[in-house]
């Protein structure tokens, strides 16, 4: 499988892990690197080739195995096991403006435009294998 070269747009804490998620900038659609089929990463799997951890609007290549979607959870690419994940560059908030939905657009990606609860109930899934 192809390196794939993301925009990290999140880096938030899971369970003593880190939680990496963004934009494939080859194919414009939502990445989540795991481990495992699904887990969390180490702070070492999002290290770069200056040793230092992915930021948010951080530009990376990371080396992937296979695509491992969950139904809650379609953007999962497991990550290349012992590789370094390498730093390109670095994209500032107006880069982005190609890659984001558009919140008037019906896209299930686009939930994140809806700032009434940082919280999802479940039937807001049930139909994500439509897509």
């Amino acid at each position: 499988m192809p390196d794939i070269r993301m925009v990290c747009l999140a880096n938030s804490r899971k369970l003593k892990a880190r939680c990496i998620a963004g934009i494939d900038l080859d194919t414009g659609k939502w990445i989540r690197p795991v481990f495992a089929g699904g887990g969390a990463l180490s702070y070492n799997h999002i290290r770069n080739q200056h040793g230092n951890e992915t930021q948010v609007l951080d530009v990376v290549e990371i080396s992937v195995t296979d695509y491992v979607p969950l139904s809650f959870q379609p953007e999962n690419y497991n990550i290349a096991p012992n590789t370094t994940w390498i730093k390109q560059g670095e994209m500032t908030f107006a880069d982005l403006e190609g890659y984001l939905c558009n919140p008037d657009d019906i896209c299930k990606e686009c939930i994140f435009f809806d700032t009434s609860s940082d919280r999802r109930n479940s039937s807001d899934f049930n139909d994500l294998n439509d897509f």
